[in-house]
């Protein structure tokens, strides 16, 4: 009798555990999708930001809707290990720094960026460099910068270049964001907090210069 209530228990225990199982696969199945508008107002908002990053020195500035950025690094530090890491590919590394244990919810955004449109970033005031299309229409990069040249001075302003950023990967809990900006000459890629409304710098990962 005792043997046959402990092979009872066992299988209990295996019947909860599946259970625990199937139910933990549907929770990570089910995590609500991130918007496009959601993507395109945190890159807004951090565009925007004059208190940490400065970005845009005028709202007049153009700013790329194709991000055509050099490739990142895959190294990084690891300020809790006081350590340099290197990941093998970019969706480990994102999943990585963003603190996110499921690279496949990574991929999943970064198929799902293919279609979000950066040409949304005028509905909130911004000057679009239409890069795809001059790269459609087989316009050389120099050409390009000639056309930025030209608006730069139309418009009076005292810069040479315009704004490229990629396209946003978030945490689970939509709350921590990777990105990358460059204006030409320079360039980061972070890790954004979201804090009282709004998305603040609260780790470099990589800067770079060309």
């Amino acid at each position: 009798m005792k043997k046959l209530n402990i092979i009872i228990t066992l299988i209990a225990l295996v019947f909860l555990y599946v259970i625990y199982v199937k139910c933990k696969e549907n929770s990570e199945n089910h995590i609500p999708a991130i918007s496009d508008d959601y993507k395109i107002q945190a890159i807004s908002t951090i565009l925007k930001d004059t208190l940490d990053l400065n970005i845009l020195p005028t709202g007049k500035m153009l700013v790329s809707n194709y991000s055509l950025l050099p490739p990142p690094s895959l190294k990084y530090y690891d300020s809790i290990e006081n350590d340099f890491k290197e990941q093998q590919n970019f969706i480990e590394f994102v999943s990585d720094i963003l603190d996110v244990d499921d690279t496949l919810y990574i991929k999943k955004q970064i198929l799902s960026n293919r279609k979000l449109d950066l040409n949304q970033l005028s509905e909130y005031g911004y000057e679009i460099l239409d890069v795809k299309k001059y790269l459609r229409d087989n316009v050389s990069l120099d050409s390009i910068d000639r056309i930025v040249d030209k608006y730069n001075k139309d418009n009076n302003l005292e810069i040479a270049d315009y704004i490229i950023v990629s396209k946003p990967l978030f945490n689970k809990n939509k709350n921590l964001l990777y990105l990358r900006i460059s204006n030409l000459n320079q360039g980061i890629s972070g890790i954004f907090s979201m804090q009282k409304g709004r998305w603040k710098l609260i780790r470099e990962v990589e800067n770079w210069t060309e």
